[in-house]
């Protein structure tokens, strides 16, 4: 399994999702920015999650087993039953300054928006 780089550090992340609340884009293919890594971290039952390149991959994400986003990689998650998840992101460490509360906020409010809008964290 994958595992975060060394020199990243969190900079934001989403509220909780189930399987009932999921955005539909992370339901199909998409990708984070360039230089953004995102933990997949479920807090109660099963999340699978599909990786499409360099080669394919499925890997079952329980609260035991996170699932790790690389930059740029097409990935999509779908819920096989009840869930509970979400979203940390992270940046190269040194890599712009921490972000405010209020900031955080509006960074999770423009990733799902943009999720909603165009399959790809911008």
């Amino acid at each position: 399994m994958k595992a975060l780089p060394g020199h990243v550090e969190r900079y934001g992340g989403t509220r909780e999702f189930s399987d009932g609340s999921i955005p539909a884009n992370l339901l199909r293919s998409h990708c984070t920015k360039a230089g953004t890594w995102a933990k997949i971290v479920v807090l109660e039952g099963r999340l699978r999650y599909r990786i499409f390149e360099p080669e394919f991959e499925e890997v079952e994400l329980s609260p035991d087993r996170p699932g790790i986003v690389e930059p740029e990689v097409p990935h999509e998650v779908e819920a096989p039953g009840r869930v509970r998840f979400r979203l940390e992101f992270y940046r190269r460490s040194g890599s712009g300054r921490r972000p405010s509360g209020q900031s955080l906020l509006k960074i999770r409010d423009e990733f799902v928006g943009a999720l909603d809008t165009h399959g790809q964290a911008e």
